[in-house]
C-alpha cells in the first residue's frame, strides 16, 4: 500500500487517499495530485507526505495506515470547559478520559442470522477498565480469560474497508486526529417526574387576566370524541436518564499521553458517564 521514498510516502489506496486529503491536507502537510482512471473515478495519481524536521518515517506511516484503524472508543465524561483559538474566539469543549481499549471479540456477520444490509459486516468488541475478578460472573471470566479482566463490553460496527483488528489488540485515543467528526452515545442525565414546560418545551397558560393555578398546566389533552387520550400525548413523566446520541462533534484536541480526547460542545450525561465515542464517514 505505501512506497517510502526518503522521508516520504507515495500512497497509492483510494480509501487513504480520502483519509488524507481529509486531515493533513489543510495542515500543510500533504501534497496531492490526482485524476480519473479509465471508468472515471478520482484515484490518486500522486500524493507525498511533505518531510518536516517533526515528521519522522513513522509518524509518516502512522498517518497513511490511521485509516486502517479502528475508529471507535470507550471514553468517560471528564468535564467541560474552554479553550481559545488563534483567532480569540472561545469555544466550549468537553474533555473524554478515552481509552485505552482492548479487543475482547470480533464478530463478522454471517449469511445465516443477518439480514441483506448487513452481510458481510464485522462487529468488533471493545473492553474497557479494568476491574476485580469479584465484580464479574463467571462466564464474563471465561470470556476474558485470556486478557485483562474488563469492567465494559460495548460492540461497534467496521466501516467498509477497514482493517480487521485480532482480539488482544489494544484501541487507544491515537486512533482519532484533530478536525475528525464524531458522534457520541451515552445516557443523559436523570431529571426525575417533570411537568410538560420542563420535559417538552410548553409555554404554559397565561399569566394575567384572572388566570389562577394553570400557568405551567398542559391544558387540554383531547376531546369529547373519540373520549380518551391519543397515544404518545406529550404529558408529564419522567424525564432524561435514556440513550441519546450526539452526531457532528469536531474532535479539537488529542492528549495520547494521557488518553484524552477533546471534542467542541456538549455530551450526555454528568461527570463519569460512559460514553461510546464512533468516527462519522
Amino acid at each position: 500500500m505505501c512506497q517510502e521514498k526518503g522521508v516520504l510516502s507515495l500512497v497509492d489506496d483510494a480509501s487513504a487517499f480520502r483519509y488524507a486529503t481529509n486531515t493533513l491536507v489543510h495542515s500543510g502537510l500533504l501534497t496531492v495530485r490526482s485524476g480519473p482512471d479509465a471508468h472515471g473515478i478520482w484515484k490518486p495519481s500522486e500524493c507525498y507526505l511533505r518531510p518536516r524536521s517533526a515528521l519522522t518515517k513513522d509518524a509518516c506511516a502512522f498517518f497513511v495506515n490511521a485509516h486502517m484503524a479502528v475508529k471507535a472508543i470507550l471514553a468517560k465524561k471528564v468535564g467541560m470547559t474552554r479553550v481559545f483559538q488563534d483567532d480569540g474566539t472561545v469555544v466550549p469543549v468537553t474533555v473524554l478520559q478515552s481509552g485505552p481499549c482492548t479487543v475482547t471479540f470480533v464478530r463478522p456477520l454471517g449469511e445465516a442470522r443477518s439480514t441483506g444490509s448487513e452481510r458481510g459486516k464485522t462487529n468488533v468488541q471493545l473492553g474497557f477498565e479494568e476491574t476485580k475478578e469479584k465484580h464479574l460472573s463467571k462466564p464474563q471470566r471465561g470470556h476474558l480469560k485470556d486478557l485483562s479482566l474488563l469492567r465494559t463490553l460495548r460492540e461497534f460496527r467496521l466501516p467498509d474497508g477497514a482493517e480487521v483488528p485480532k482480539r488482544g489488540d489494544t484501541i487507544t485515543v491515537s486512533a482519532f486526529s484533530v478536525g475528525d467528526r464524531v458522534r457520541v452515545s451515552g445516557v443523559s442525565k436523570g431529571r426525575g417526574f417533570a411537568g410538560v414546560v420542563k420535559r417538552h418545551g410548553f409555554a404554559g397558560g397565561p399569566a394575567s387576566h384572572g388566570t389562577k393555578h394553570t400557568l405551567r398546566a398542559p391544558g387540554s389533552i383531547g376531546t369529547r370524541f373519540p373520549q380518551h387520550v391519543v397515544k404518545g400525548r406529550r404529558m408529564a413523566g419522567r424525564m432524561g436518564g435514556e440513550r441519546v446520541t450526539v452526531p457532528g462533534l469536531t474532535v479539537v484536541d488529542v492528549v495520547p499521553e494521557e488518553h484524552l480526547l477533546v471534542v467542541k460542545g456538549a455530551v450526555p450525561g454528568h461527570r463519569g458517564t460512559l460514553l461510546e465515542v464512533r468516527a462519522e464517514s
